[in-house]
Formats: C-alpha cells, sequence, structure tokens
C-alpha cells in the first residue's frame, strides 16, 4: 500500500503499471475472485480503495522463484541499504538476480508465471 501511495503521491495514477505479488490470497481477492480473510478485511478495503485511483493497473500472481529481484529490493528497503541511483548503477547482488530472472524468463516458452 505504501507504493501504491507513493504512485500517487508522484501523480503516476494513470501511468500503464502491473502489479505482481507472489500472495495469490492477495491478487485473487483484489481482482474479486475470492473474498477477504477476516483478520486482514481492513487493509484489503484499503487497498481495493488505493487501486481505485489506478484506471490502468493490472494484477498478476508471481510465483516466488520468479520475484527473487523484488523480494531483495524490498528486504534491501527496509534496512535503508538502496542508494538512489539504482537505475543506473544497480548492486551487484541485485543485478545478479536481475539477469537471473532475465535467463529464466527467456527460456520460459508458456508465457509469464506459468
Amino acid at each position: 500500500m505504501l507504493a501504491l501511495r507513493h504512485l500517487i503521491d508522484q501523480d503516476l495514477s494513470h501511468a500503464a503499471l502491473t502489479l505482481e505479488s507472489d500472495c495469490q490470497t492477495l491478487i485473487e481477492t483484489l481482482k474479486g475472485q475470492r473474498s477477504p480473510p477476516w483478520q486482514e478485511r481492513s487493509l484489503f478495503s484499503e487497498a481495493a480503495f488505493l487501486l481505485s485511483f489506478f484506471p490502468n493497473i493490472s494484477l498478476a500472481f508471481c510465483r516466488r522463484e520468479a520475484n527473487v529481484a523484488a523480494d531483495w529490493a524490498a528486504k534491501a528497503h527496509r534496512v535503508n541499504s538502496k542508494r538512489s541511483n539504482w537505475a543506473v548503477f544497480p548492486p551487484p547482488p541485485l543485478l545478479d538476480l536481475i539477469y537471473a530472472d532475465a535467463i529464466a524468463a527467456a527460456c520460459n516458452r508458456f508465457g509469464p508465471y506459468i
């Protein structure tokens, strides 16, 4: 939800975006394919509200094995180890993960996330 708020603050809510998650329950609930777990109902309501600001967003389930780079970046962000110039000079561990993801994606003839 922090990412969605950040995108709204940056006036990017109308950009074409894809939100990927390795939590299938999250994606299916936000797509309206299942009811939210009662324990997290308020969180899902807030997420659905924020998503309403994004007319061009698509939601996709991404297996954890295909989400390693995003996981690494999120953990690095939590401990404030991210640099401001990642787009130009990605940290070597992240670059290795991105290369591995790119190689794996090119080998998948049936489309992503199958």
